[in-house]
């Protein structure tokens, strides 16, 4: 869906900030579509998905919630949360422009080769 039909269909999820702009050339206008509110909320989101989906997987996997490598698997966690997210796609649960349950499923699915992999190396 391309970005113009959307912002026309749905003015409350985009600001649109025209500016008249001069240059060498002569006066020119810029328009910049940003999306409103998901900057800082996306991170926030992402952040306590990753969390959690770490904390639990470490509870399935180890029994504790922590362990000797704890930072190593908060980062895979973190970084599968992102991952689903990006890869997946927007579809179903959608909180502040991030995808919960791909998050989910990409920080499950990367935690669990993270212990696997973390196991044989021992």
């Amino acid at each position: 869906m391309k970005t113009g039909m959307y912002l026309r269909t749905h003015p409350e999820v985009f600001n649109m900030m025209v500016t008249d702009n001069y240059n060498f050339y002569g006066p020119y206008v810029s328009v910049t579509i940003m999306r409103k509110g998901v900057c800082r909320m996306f991170w926030v989101v992402w952040a306590l998905v990753g969390l959690v989906v770490w904390w639990a997987m470490n509870m399935l996997m180890t029994g504790k919630a922590g362990g000797t490598n704890w930072l190593a698997s908060l980062i895979v966690a973190l970084l599968g949360s992102w991952l689903g997210d990006l890869v997946l796609g927007n579809w179903l649960w959608m909180w502040a422009g991030f995808n919960v349950i791909a998050g989910v499923i990409g920080a499950v699915v990367l935690t669990w080769i993270w212990n696997l992999i973390s196991k044989q190396l021992k």
